[in-house]
């Protein structure tokens, strides 16, 4: 083709060949930084086009801002240029057809080749390829004819002089008077924007092009002006805003009564034009002179044809089913043009789907056509009800965002759901229609039959099938097949229609079209910019792994999931800015991208794996287990039962530090006295409830933690919320409700596991606060409770019954306080859970994840379930103990009441000097902890508990041991003769000493 010559006199638009979008030129540091001046965007810069020597320069229209080339050395961005700058001069060449290259002297103009949607930046030192062709388009008509007088009979755009971009125009059913934003040209929104005014000397009517009704009389003041077949009478005036013209229309000739048409701008008055004062900035037009042509009238009847209340009825009677799948047999024989003639009734977009319905072919080719058929007749699934499961256990709303169907509808657009059947009895069944990245959207019921839906916003639609009783399984809901009739197909990834990464390569590469791209694993929902995951070559494997983080967590928390009632999906959407975050609805998560599926990022221990993302979902379900003031550590218990399922076998931080609060000379640090430290607290806390699901887990009791969250909801609700500061509450008992049912729920006496995590020290000051004082908790909220919260006698005596409650339980676990993960660097074994889910990981190396300071110590979790005993022994000089032997989890010194005093992690440790006078005198007892839950007697009198999870004699292990041993009746080893009364074992006889 010749270059073509460009008029002074118009406007023209630089489009991109390959994504159909256009140039955007920013024109300002603060909108740019200047690196990412000039991306392609849907709506573009419109520009004038000048010649001068041999090029051309494009100056952004009704500014002083011109397409530039970065200044920097390393820069090759396109950037702007200001008047004060020199004009960049750019050469076009011939492309072939409608089509050119842009060039300067650095190179050709184009976005990076693997991204050329909305945001995609431009560069100037591309090469002469397909994805740096452009097309220059005629955009005059699409700037401003803003008019100072009306011609009666002229179609016109009423244009906010209050909100900058909003149009007067109808609603999608034609009737309710609205304002919206839409400028692209072949829309519904577009056309509803245009407006036939009629009339003479200062009295008109408004007749809509889309709809062909009028505006109707005064509604009342406040009220939303609506449209119809009688038409009322506006009184103009107007007024000056520099060099336009505003008008103002009301059926009254003043500006003070509420009869004018006023754009409301209020958030929850949806963009409503209503009565109000013509006085009022709001009640302020431009007038917007359009050319209306004959296509203009004939793309506006077509749309109109969708606002007949029965125009979806006439379509389903050329079908045979309810869905209108299948046409009947006079339609199938017709030729696609006779068929068009016997809709010719019908809107365009019911024609060609009837047309591809018949032909069994949706677009250009059969992959195509494969790939939309699916998206626009697709069987759904019922999926549990978010909120009413996250009442039931306690945890956060994971999301109602479930099933995306990849057809997208523009503002005020309208398509046709035809439905198999409605909701069954307790079921739910509702599009939604969520706009750009947003993770929840307006909602509309589905039923049996006919659906008309009409977009608020530029959206995708989503399915939203839900069960809402919990007592009825999902297969109670049968799979409803449902057919979309309009809207755009722009695809979606969805790993539950069977999409694998050969999908997505075509699917990237064909159909997403869009700015923003919604994506599904099994388990997530994924609400992004396409842009941010043009890169990406493969995505199933990542994402399977990031479902297996959602798992790990769910199935850690209950024994509900999947299990044929409870289904959940999570829905992460891309906040844009800031951190990462949780809230009822969702994980919300900046700049969502291809990295975040990673497999190596996975495989290797990423932040955005090994912590980020699993803290996130671990807020929405860490509610049964967050004590007052440790938010940000009762969730990361669950980060770690997902680094140990994953293989990693490794805890965030060590938990010998444990023996540094317990053993202080001064006493053990009380639990609620922690809560002065925030960063103590959260630390303590995830060590504390992961060092309770790794003992059981451990021991093959996978439903501990599930049975704990339920006995803590039977015992109370956690987190006395919302108290004042002359209303404390009682959450110092939380703590000890949670500790309560954890014995409860593992039959178990836990004494010595929160004895030693300081539930049983009083607090006599807390948070700084004494006596009569009320203490408060910041923990993103705060949390109030009195001090002194009872008397100490009251408050010992609590303790009392509270440790005589956990003791009543016969099971005992004495070495639980001594689990531990941290992993030294090694592979992933077969023992790890991962290798389930993924085979092919078993051998890969393990990245350890946190702090790894217990190495040296006892009490590594593979030791557990066995007992390793050999030879144990110990040496003492002074107070410093060094223990011989090996096979003990831990040790413990317990004083002559009985009571549990000391504790190490390792094999060399010094005690205050009074309990190593204790152990001299032998009034204190030394015991090394086991694997097996039994403690091995080393030093002193035996007045330990017993583990009667064993049965006496047959738990004796004397095949181990000399048989002129001595074992208490629990099986507990003496080192020697007993020196207290009591019953024990020696050569299998039960001795009793008086």
């Amino acid at each position: 083709m010749a270059i073509p010559e460009f008029s002074s006199e118009k406007c023209y638009k630089v489009m991109h060949v390959n994504s159909g979008k256009y140039l955007l030129l920013k024109d300002s540091y603060e909108e740019s930084n200047t690196v990412n001046a000039t991306t392609l965007d849907n709506e573009g810069s419109v520009f004038t086009i000048t010649q001068s020597g041999g090029g051309y320069v494009f100056t952004k229209y009704d500014t002083e801002y011109t397409l530039g080339i970065s200044t920097s050395t390393q820069g090759n961005w396109a950037n702007w240029n200001t008047a004060n700058n020199v004009a960049t001069v750019w050469t076009i060449e011939d492309a072939g057809g409608e089509d050119i290259y842009i060039t300067s002297e650095k190179g050709y103009l184009g976005p990076n080749d693997n991204a050329t949607s909305s945001g995609s930046y431009v560069y100037t030192n591309k090469t002469q390829q397909n994805n740096a062709k452009w097309q220059i388009i005629d955009a005059t008509a699409e700037l401003p004819n803003y008019v100072s007088s009306i011609t009666s009979g002229k179609y016109y755009r009423l244009v906010s002089n209050a909100y900058d971009g909003k149009t007067m125009a109808v609603n999608a059913n034609g009737g309710l008077v609205l304002t919206n934003t839409e400028k692209g040209k072949g829309s519904f929104a577009y056309y509803s924007q245009l407006w036939q005014i009629t009339g003479t000397n200062g009295k008109y009517n408004f007749k809509n092009l889309v709809s062909g009704k009028s505006i109707q009389a005064w509604p009342g003041q406040s009220q939303q002006w609506q449209t119809g077949s009688s038409a009322a009478n506006f009184y103009s005036g107007t007024t000056t805003s520099g060099d336009n013209k505003l008008f103002w229309f009301a059926t009254v000739n003043n500006t003070s009564e509420h009869k004018s048409l006023h754009a409301a701008g209020a958030a929850n008055q949806n963009n409503t034009v209503v009565g109000w004062q013509a006085s009022s900035d709001a009640s302020k037009w431009l007038l917007w002179e359009v050319d209306v042509t004959e296509d203009d009238i004939a793309a506006a009847e077509d749309w109109r044809k969708t606002l007949n209340s029965n125009i979806g009825s006439e379509f389903a009677k050329f079908f045979t089913d309810k869905i209108c799948t299948q046409l009947k047999e006079e339609y199938v024989a017709m030729s696609d043009d006779d068929l068009r003639a016997a809709m010719s009734e019908l809107p365009s977009m019911m024609i060609n789907e009837a047309i591809s319905i018949k032909n069994d072919m949706w677009g250009n080719n059969a992959t195509w056509s494969a790939y939309e058929k699916d998206f626009r007749i697709h069987e759904y699934e019922a999926y549990s009800a978010p909120g009413v499961w996250a009442s039931k256990l306690g945890f956060g709303d994971f999301g109602r965002l479930t099933q995306p169907t990849g057809i997208r509808l523009k503002a005020g657009e309208i398509a046709f759901l035809y439905v198999e059947r409605s909701a069954a009895r307790n079921g739910t069944l509702k599009v939604e229609m969520p706009v750009g990245v947003n993770n929840t959207g307006p909602q509309q019921d589905l039923t049996s039959g006919l659906n008309k839906v009409i977009a608020n916003g530029d959206c995708e639609l989503f399915i939203t099938y839900q069960n809402t009783d919990t007592e009825t399984p999902l297969s109670a809901h049968p799979k409803i097949r449902i057919h979309i009739v309009g809207g755009t197909c722009n695809g979606t990834f969805d790993m539950s229609r069977g999409h694998t990464d050969r999908d997505w390569l075509w699917l990237k590469q064909n159909m997403f079209k869009d700015t923003y791209l919604h994506m599904r694993s099994n388990l997530h929902v994924f609400c992004t910019y396409l842009d941010n995951m043009r890169s990406a070559q493969k995505l199933t494997r990542g994402m399977q792994m990031i479902d297996f983080v959602f798992e790990a967590q769910e199935r850690a928390m209950t024994t509900r999931f999947n299990d044929g009632y409870y289904r959940p999906i999570m829905t992460v959407w891309d906040k844009g800015s800031g951190n990462p975050s949780a809230g009822n609805g969702r994980v919300s998560w900046p700049g969502i991208n291809y990295e975040l599926f990673n497999e190596e990022t996975f495989r290797d221990g990423g932040w955005w794996t090994s912590w980020a993302y699993p803290h996130e979902v671990g807020h929405l379900h860490q509610r049964p287990l967050w004590l007052a003031g440790t938010r940000e550590g009762s969730n990361e218990v669950l980060i770690q039962i997902y680094t140990h399922l994953w293989g990693k076998k490794t805890a965030k931080g060590a938990v010998s530090i444990l023996a540094d609060r317990f053993n202080k000379t001064d006493g053990a640090t009380s639990w609620i006295d922690n809560l002065k430290n925030a960063g103590e607290i959260q630390s303590f806390t995830q060590k504390m409830w992961y060092q309770l699901w790794l003992y059981f887990h451990q021991k093959g009791d996978d439903e501990f933690f599930p049975r704990w969250i339920e006995c803590i909801h039977k015992r109370g609700n956690m987190q006395n919320r919302f108290y004042s500061n002359d209303n404390p509450a009682g959450i110092d008992k939380d703590y000890m409700r949670a500790a309560l049912a954890a014995c409860e729920a593992s039959q178990t006496d836990l004494y010595e596991f929160f004895k030693v995590w300081g539930f049983f020290n009083y607090a006599e000051t807390i948070n700084g606060a004494t006596d009569a004082g009320v203490a408060s908790i910041s923990d993103y909220e705060s949390f109030y409770l009195k001090v002194p919260r009872q008397s100490v006698q009251e408050e010992v005596a609590q303790m009392e019954a509270w440790k005589a409650e956990m003791q009543s339980y016969e099971k005992k676990a004495p070495g639980i306080m001594f689990i531990n993960s941290t992993a030294e660097q090694g592979q992933i074994g077969e023992d790890a859970e991962v290798v389930k889910y993924f085979p092919d990981l078993l051998g890969a190396n393990i990245v350890n994840f946190g702090a790894n300071d217990d190495s040296g110590c006892t009490g590594y979790y593979t030791h557990f379930g066995k007992n390793e005993a050999d030879n144990i022994g110990f040496k003492r000089s002074g107070a410093n103990f060094t223990i011989t032997g090996t096979g003990a989890v831990g040790y413990k010194i317990y004083d002559d009441k009985g009571e549990l005093v000391f504790i190490s992690f390792k094999n060399t440790f010094k005690t205050s000097n009074a309990i190593a006078r204790g152990i001299n005198e032998g009034r204190y007892s030394l015991v090394a902890s086991l694997g097996d839950d039994t403690d091995l007697l080393l030093s002193g009198p035996p007045t330990i508990y017993t583990n009667n999870e064993t049965t006496g004699i047959s738990s004796i292990r004397d095949e181990q041991f000399a048989n002129n041993s001595w074992y208490t009746i629990g099986g507990v080893k003496l080192n020697g003769r007993p020196t207290a009364k009591g019953v024990y074992i020696i050569d299998g006889k039960k001795v009793i000493i008086k």
